[in-house]
């Protein structure tokens, strides 16, 4: 063998090496916004605006408190409720008290008290303290009345009230006593008397992600409202054993996929079924139930997130619904457009929902490879490397799309979607390191999320081998987030990488070869 077929060779290993690191790099960069606890990184079910927030659940025969009071707030609450500054568990256990019908007072005895602080990982955004409290109940009663301490202020104790599991109000200020009508056989039927305390964001709703590349549909569902439409096949309705679990889901997932559907432009577009799960409610919202063991079909309810890819933003679409089971005739549905979220209803009569992006305030953002694609002209003409504000509006959509194929679980839909992004090595192996991470997750190693958007900070070039494939220096921001259920946690990310673009003779720009120089996310840089 000659020295030059081991240079080449060599040169050929170097280059499948890059592009193995860029490929685990973006992976693994997006594994770090899954596995957040509540508070990482985000306001904890309004937790910013009151000093202390209650999520209280009743079951038969037992009422348990969870409280999480700022310790910024500890000094003020002490002198409310009277005892020791550093009473965490007195203080928790004077805040809210309980009268059944009868008069009668059960007493919250502290069960557990832990203080957490502020920390690198973002697993609290500020210093609390978590108090349990049970309540020992005599019997099932049908009223309870919540009572706070003397002299709470509006903004001072933030409630959440949950019967079996179902939430009976949204978040709201406790600075007054309040009644709830307990009804046992149906717990979506307990209710306040206070007519403005109802479920709003909590009750069963549709919610829609409108992306730059697809529009997700995210269905929360009553189990019980499901029975009359499917045999669940369960060895005892009343309940879904844990063996029966896996079953549900699968035959939920495949009614509901052959069942609803979007109008997306004016064309029913075919969804793909992204999954199934268990939900559970709580102060801080929706989240998935991983062990969810023995549930009561009267209460379980259920995630149904569907995926439907487009081109480009959707600018109009319909959410269609027919599944009104006896009881009911209206269905929320809530569209989410960036920041903005618009809200309204399907209804027997009136099953359709509609909305225009006339109706959002947020631009469409074109890429400058649409710009390119739609004039017909050579990229190297349209392109001018030297411009960074044109390099980063090239950029921009090319980065965003390829995070965006990860969010896919089709197999040729990931690759599909990386190909308008990447080429040649560089898009074989970020899609078999994307299949890898995709296993990990499965054996509980890991869990992949979502980025938004990205932001190019800089962009320069570097070198200029022709006027086809430049290479450039590249700064961004990736802001993700856990997005589900109408609840999101933040998260943004630093990279910096040298990469290199090839345009081809209709405008369409690609990346082919990047090496990855720096990442880490945003709360770690600025503590620097």
């Amino acid at each position: 063998m000659n020295g030059g077929y081991w240079a080449k060779r060599h040169e050929s290993v170097r280059r499948k090496c890059r592009a193995l690191r860029w490929a685990s790099t973006l992976v693994a960069g997006l594994l770090l916004w899954a596995g957040h606890s509540p508070l990482a990184g985000a306001d904890w079910s309004g937790f910013s605006q009151y000093q202390a927030v209650a999520e209280a659940r009743l079951v038969p025969g037992r009422l348990s408190v969870n409280l999480k009071i700022k310790s910024v707030a500890m000094p003020d609450l002490a002198r409310r409720t009277g005892v020791a500054s550093d009473d965490a568990g007195m203080i928790a256990a004077r805040l809210l008290r309980f009268q059944d019908g009868s008069g009668k007072l059960p007493n919250g005895t502290p069960a557990a008290v832990r203080r957490v602080d502020p920390d690198s990982a973002g697993s609290a955004a500020e210093a609390y303290v978590e108090a349990e409290l049970e309540f020992a109940l005599d019997g099932e009663p049908a009223e309870l009345t919540i009572k706070p301490a003397d002299g709470l202020a509006d903004k001072t104790l933030g409630l959440v009230f949950l019967h079996r599991g179902i939430p009976v109000g949204d978040l709201f200020p406790l600075n007054k006593p309040v009644k709830l009508d307990v009804n046992h056989a149906d717990p979506w039927r307990s209710r306040f008397d206070d007519p403005e305390l109802v479920r709003r964001h909590a009750e069963p709703r549709t919610y829609v992600y409108l992306e730059a590349y697809e529009v997700r549909q995210e269905s929360v569902l009553r189990l019980s409202d499901l029975e009359p439409y499917l045999n669940l096949g369960l060895k005892d309705a009343r309940f879904v054993e844990p063996t029966e679990l896996d079953g549900v889901k699968e035959k939920i997932g495949a009614f509901m996929a052959a069942k609803h559907a979007l109008t997306i432009d004016g064309r029913n577009l075919p969804g793909q079924l992204d999954r199934v799960e268990f939900l559970a409610y709580g102060a801080a919202g929706l989240r998935p139930v991983d062990d969810a063991g023995r549930l009561e079909t009267a209460t379980a309810v259920l995630g149904v997130i569907q995926v439907y890819l487009t081109e480009r933003p959707a600018q109009t679409l319909s959410v269609d619904w027919d599944l009104f089971p006896d009881g009911s005739d209206k269905r929320a549905v809530s569209v989410l457009h960036g920041r903005e979220t618009f809200d309204g209803y399907v209804t027997r009569q009136q099953p359709r929902y509609t909305w225009s992006r006339d109706e959002a305030f947020e631009p469409v953002a074109d890429s400058a490879g649409d710009d390119a694609a739609s004039a017909g002209l050579q990229p190297s003409v349209v392109l001018n490397i030297t411009d960074e504000a044109r390099l980063k509006d090239m950029l921009r959509p090319l980065l965003h799309n390829a995070y965006r194929a990860f969010q896919l679980r089709d197999e040729e839909a990931v690759y599909d979607r990386l190909a308008k992004s990447l080429d040649g090595p560089l898009l074989e192996d970020t899609y078999l390191q994307h299949r890898r991470a995709l296993l990990q997750r499965a054996k509980g190693l890991g869990g992949v999320g979502r980025v938004e958007r990205v932001t190019i900070t800089e962009a320069h070039a570097l070198a200029f081998p022709n006027r086809s494939d430049p290479e450039v220096r590249v700064r961004w921001i990736a802001h993700g987030v856990v997005a589900h259920w109408g609840h999101s946690h933040p998260r943004d990310n630093y990279y910096e990488a040298r990469l290199r673009i090839h345009g081809d003779e209709e405008g369409a720009w690609k990346i082919v070869a990047l090496h990855f120089v720096d990442g880490q996310d945003m709360q770690s840089l600025a503590s620097r």
